[in-house]
């Protein structure tokens, strides 16, 4: 069977004249803007998934005629399916819609997919910042600006050091996890406060000599690191897993 014929013109006119029509009334979803929703509701995602933003699109009463409206009509009753089933929550994180639209044939953007993976992570290390900085409390600060005051001897005022954190006795699985283990380990006996994930990062990347396997802190706040000093073999570190690297081998001192 040939194609570009009469009905494939009409096809293709039509698909333009719509995507004409999305761009000039300013339907178009703003992803960066959505990504940045800790929740989406099943409609919310089956718009955002086909290209429309939930609140404008869905109110603008011109884009019920065209075929868009009535695929995402079609999408959003099988998502609901999955919905009821429990298969996929009714609201929840944007990243829970991902694979059962793409099983019920709803195509999701690479860039959406990014867009809500990083902005997730964004959210994730600042609630496990946030619960660090709750734990270990405002003495840890009074002590680091008591410390910065005293030119950096934390004991020439203080009989004896305040231990706020620990660091426990395991096994480091790595040259650069060992690095920030002794890093961890100094910390702990001069008296600091245990540091967050974005504290670690920015001290690696101004004490390089405290880590030799340390490459730098690249623009997705990944650490990269060196396997072996004998080559320029490279890995990254998630800004999650090296928070990770630090819940493990340090201990909240009571």
């Amino acid at each position: 069977m040939s194609s570009g014929g009469p009905a494939d013109n009409g096809m293709i006119e039509s698909i333009l004249s719509e995507s004409k029509y999305i761009k000039i009334r300013g339907l178009e979803v703003d992803i960066q803007k959505w990504s940045k929703m800790s929740s989406w509701t099943v409609m919310q995602a089956v718009c955002i998934f086909h290209g429309i933003d939930p609140m404008r699109g869905l109110q603008d009463k011109y884009l019920k005629p065209l075929p868009i409206y009535k695929n995402i009509m079609d999408a959003y009753d099988i998502m609901m399916s999955f919905a009821s089933d429990n298969k996929i929550p009714h609201e929840g994180d944007p990243v829970l819609f991902f694979d059962w639209a793409e099983l019920a044939g709803i195509s999701v953007s690479r860039e959406v997919k990014n867009a809500v993976l990083e902005e997730g992570i964004k959210r994730d290390m600042f609630e496990l910042e946030r619960q660090s900085r709750l734990q270990n409390g405002v003495t840890g600060f009074d002590l680091e600006k008591r410390e910065a005051e005293m030119g950096g001897n934390p004991t020439a005022h203080d009989s004896k050091v305040l231990i706020l954190f620990e660091v426990n006795d395991i096994e480091p699985k790595g040259a650069f996890v060992e690095e920030v283990k002794n890093i961890l380990g100094e910390k702990s006996k001069a008296g600091h406060r245990k540091p967050t994930g974005s504290e670690l990062r920015a001290y690696l990347r101004d004490n390089p000599s405290k880590s030799p396997h340390f490459v730098r802190v690249n623009s997705r706040k990944e650490i990269e690191y060196r396997i072996s000093l004998n080559n320029d073999s490279v890995k990254e570190m998630s800004r999650d897993a090296l928070q990770k690297v630090i819940s493990r081998h340090t201990t909240q001192k009571k």
